[in-house]
């Protein structure tokens, strides 16, 4: 379901995220090179900057990939890091005869090949980057109180990828602000990452997360960037409220990565929230805005942009008790975004990209946090920019709730004060954004007057389609009322998405929905998009219509009317 109303987040919220664990198979030693900064402790990410891996690659995780990521003669007889010793040296292959599930010559003194080490394995002067050997540092933890909120033990399912769900209750007694957050994970080969999200309830043990679960949070609390040690709020303006007045549960979303269908594999990772009763001048908010028309996107494209502006007189007017300060953002799209940013638009007409993703990945997505914040007046608009990859895709993609199969442009903003919007969302359908929607006219159109089936317009244009036009077959003397139709404001263009998308699904009345449903299915069926050649839009309102239909056949399912169900499956299969 689009979001509508009080938005609701299925959100990565903090987030936690590990290497690929079976690389480190894939080279000789990988699951005991030593940790430059305490060689008792093992450097999880062998080719990251990051211990726990994912994120930034170091000089010989570029030399591997570059590789095509398999151990070989010539990565083997590489310096990487520039220390004097080769890669099979600090590795235990010296002779570069190694060869995967195989024995190296030694396991002794093993170093690593993307850090500058002395033979003893202690970092350089210089180890190239920063290797936080002094841990976790965030001065707004000091003197506050923790909360560990972790997965009853639960299961790693043999199968690829699993996501699960927990739901958390927090301290309510008084009211708190989050300062920081740190991890507690217990199966770093599994745990690919966390996301924390606000919840309305409590669950007692993990279990596999559906569409509901999501639908149920809402609000973005934090994020732990990949691979890093902790979140420290620093902000000293703003944080988010926790207990009493603010935030009362919380859910963990773990992902589980399980490429070798392991079997016999358990997890109780978690998170420790550290709280303080010493509350900043403001509270942090989250606002989301994204494009939720019936977008396709065409198969075998390299690049497809799709945008969506939520309006200057929207989110700077009716929307705003005072202007914000923006501190983070960021964009969402599925698994075949490629890009995407967040933007800004200033009454002088120019544009100020506030979040951008160059290299966007739907199981790595990045939280980004402002050094400098940015300020929203009023005025000014809020877009989002996504950019898509289909080369992979034979058919084409759809927006929709399906992760694996359909698609999504959106994104989040996290400001203060929290009640200088007095929304959650702006929603775009095409070019009409969430502030338009509740106009009574639209581009012309008094749109209410359609759902008012005693309005002679709208009595008038129900007579004309379910008099000349059928389901399925483009008649002769449909033809005109359809072009007819094409060229009307109420029924072309971006209102008519906006009719399919939002206002029929809305329908509490299911008789007349389906009543609805029937004319839309007649009119279309002499789209004028045919009549033109363009079988590629003439594909997409089709397309996106029948998806419509389908959501409301199992509606009517639901709503036990099996009459209005069968006459709707009619439509479906026809």
């Amino acid at each position: 379901m689009w979001p509508t109303g009080r938005i609701i987040a299925a959100f990565c919220l903090l987030k936690f995220s590990t290497a690929y664990p079976y690389f480190r198979d894939k080279i000789p030693n990988g699951h005991i090179v030593a940790n430059p900064c305490d060689k008792s402790e093992i450097w999880f990410g062998v080719g990251h900057m990051q211990r726990y891996g994912n994120g930034e690659l170091d000089v010989f995780g570029h030399d591997f990939q570059k590789l095509g990521m398999e151990w070989t003669k010539a990565l083997c007889r590489m310096d990487s890091d520039g220390d004097g010793f080769t890669n099979g040296e600090e590795l235990g292959d010296p002779n570069c005869d190694w060869v995967p599930g195989g024995s190296p010559l030694h396991s002794q003194g093993i170093t690593h090949p993307g850090v500058c080490t002395y033979s003893t394995g202690h970092a350089c002067a210089k180890p190239g980057f920063d290797l936080k050997c002094d841990g976790f540092q965030c001065a707004a933890k000091a003197g506050t109180k923790e909360l560990e909120i972790m997965f009853s033990e639960t299961d790693v399912p043999q199968q690829p990828k699993t996501y699960k769900c927990q739901a958390f209750a927090l301290p309510i007694g008084k009211d708190y602000h989050l300062a920081a957050v740190t991890p507690n994970i217990s199966n770093i080969n599994h745990v690919h990452h966390m996301t924390c999200q606000i919840e309305l309830r409590h669950t007692n043990a993990p279990h596999e997360c559906t569409i509901g679960d999501r639908a149920s949070c809402s609000d973005p609390l934090l994020v732990w960037t990949i691979g890093d040690l902790g979140v420290c709020f620093s902000n000293e303006q703003a944080a988010w409220r926790l207990g009493k007045t603010g935030y009362k549960y919380v859910m963990i979303e773990t992902l589980y990565y399980n490429e070798n269908l392991e079997s016999g594999v358990f997890d109780a990772s978690g998170l420790t929230l550290h709280y303080t009763e010493s509350l900043r001048p403001n509270d942090l908010g989250a606002f989301y805005v994204g494009q939720v028309s019936l977008v396709y996107i065409p198969p075998g494209k390299r690049s497809f942009e799709v945008s969506g502006v939520c309006k200057g007189y929207c989110i700077g007017g009716e929307l705003m008790e005072e202007e914000i300060t923006i501190i983070g953002g960021q964009t969402q799209m599925r698994h075949r975004g490629k890009s995407g940013k967040i933007y800004i638009g200033r009454t002088d007409k120019t544009t100020d990209v506030i979040v951008e993703d160059d290299d966007y990945h739907y199981d790595d997505p990045k939280i980004h946090m402002f050094e400098t914040p940015k300020t929203l007046e009023y005025g000014e608009s809020l877009g989002v920019n996504c950019t898509y990859d289909t080369t992979g895709e034979y058919k084409t993609v759809l927006f929709g709730n399906d992760v694996n199969v359909n698609e999504m442009c959106s994104g989040y903003i996290y400001y203060y004060p929290k009640d200088g919007l007095n929304g959650y969302a702006c929603v775009v359908v095409n070019n009409i954004d969430s502030c338009e929607m509740r106009k009574d006219t639209i581009a012309g159109c008094e749109w209410r007057n359609l759902y008012n089936e005693s309005h002679p317009d709208t009595m008038k244009a129900m007579n004309n389609v379910t008099t000349k036009c059928v389901v399925g077959k483009c008649l002769p003397e449909c033809q005109s009322v359809a072009e007819y139709y094409s060229k009307h404001p109420c029924y072309s263009g971006e209102l008519r998405d906006y009719q399919l998308l939002y206002a029929m699904p809305s329908m509490q009345d299911v008789e007349m929905n389906a009543r609805q449903l029937d004319f839309w299915l007649r009119l279309l069926s002499c789209d004028s998009c045919k009549e033109n050649g363009n079988s590629a839009a003439m594909f997409h309102h089709v397309s996106g219509f029948i998806l419509l239909v389908l959501a409301c056949f199992f509606y009517c399912l639901a709503c036990n009317n099996a009459s209005i169900a069968v006459s709707l499956s009619y439509y479906v299969f026809i």
